[in-house]
Formats: C-alpha cells, structure tokens, sequence
C-alpha cells in the first residue's frame, strides 16, 4: 500500500476521533461544572443565611449520603445533598440541602454521638471519596468534604474534617 495512502486514512481517522470525541468531552465538562456551580451556591447561600447565629464556629464544606443511598450497590452519585458543617467547643450543626429540594439540619453533642471513619466506600472508580458518619437518633448519616468538580483528593480534606469533630471533646 501506498505510504500517502496510509498517511491520509490516519489523519482522517484522527480526525473523526477529534470529531467524535473532543464534543463529549465538552459535554461532561460542562455538566460536572454546573454541577459544582450549583452546590457552591447552595452553601454560600447556608453560609450566608447563618453567618451571624453560627459565627463562633468552624465550618467545612461537605456533601452528604442517607444510609439507604450510602449502601445502595448501583447509583450514579454516591452524594445526595450538599452543606456546610459548623463545629463548635462541643457541638456540631450541618446544614444541607438535598438535591430534592429539601433542608436537612441536624445539631448534636460531639460528646453522645457516636462518629466514624469509613474511609472508601469501595473500588469502584465512582466511589473514590473517603467517608464519616455520624449516628443521630437511630439514624447513620454520611459526610464527604467538598472536592470541586472533581472527587479525587477527599482523602486528606475529608479525615480534617473528621479529626476536628473527634477533637472537639479535647478541647473543651
């Protein structure tokens, strides 16, 4: 075959793999990005509605997980709502708002609650975040730090916000 031959069926092969794949590309760029758009202006919005009651406090951005959601096998997001965490001498107040338009406030002693480092939840490439809880009232809620658009990096973020809430009750 000739060599000009081969030359132009890569090129046109490259070509319509640019083509093909630099649109999708595009489109999951924009879509993670509105994405994380939208929750930065959930919580500066949590930030901006408490920043007088809740001023003595450290907060942390955070994404939250029901029980149910957290130990579901097959979903798309791991994630179903987002907030901000407040942590005080003693007490820790997390406020979010699910994706389904509902806020979900929970307050609780660091002393009497029971919290937890999961870490990764598993392997799979969705599930890179590492995770806490906090058992409430019978119920498990999972927290994540906020990463950006991306999940990879929550390792260190993530175990900050968990030392703070286990440190609490030697500080005070």
């Amino acid at each position: 075959m000739n060599i000009k031959i081969l030359i132009l069926l890569l090129a046109v092969g490259l070509l319509g793999l640019f083509v093909t794949v630099v649109p999708i590309l595009l489109i999951v760029h924009y879509l993670m990005n509105k994405n994380y758009k939208k929750r930065i202006r959930y919580q500066e919005a949590i930030l901006e509605a408490n920043k007088e009651n809740l001023k003595d406090y450290t907060w942390f951005r955070v994404r939250y997980s029901s029980d149910k959601k957290f130990k579901k096998f097959w979903k798309n997001l791991l994630w179903e709502g987002t907030g901000v965490l407040y942590i005080n001498t003693s007490k820790a107040v997390c406020i979010m708002k699910l994706f389904s338009g509902e806020e979900l406030r929970l307050e609780f002693d660091t002393k009497d609650t029971k919290i937890s480092w999961i870490g990764k939840k598993s392997t799979m490439s969705h599930d890179q975040q590492q995770w806490f809880s906090v058992d409430l009232n019978n119920k498990t809620y999972y927290f994540t730090s906020e990463t950006g658009v991306l999940v990879f990096g929550s390792k260190r973020t993530t175990e900050d916000i968990y030392r703070n809430l286990i440190n609490i009750n030697k500080r005070s």
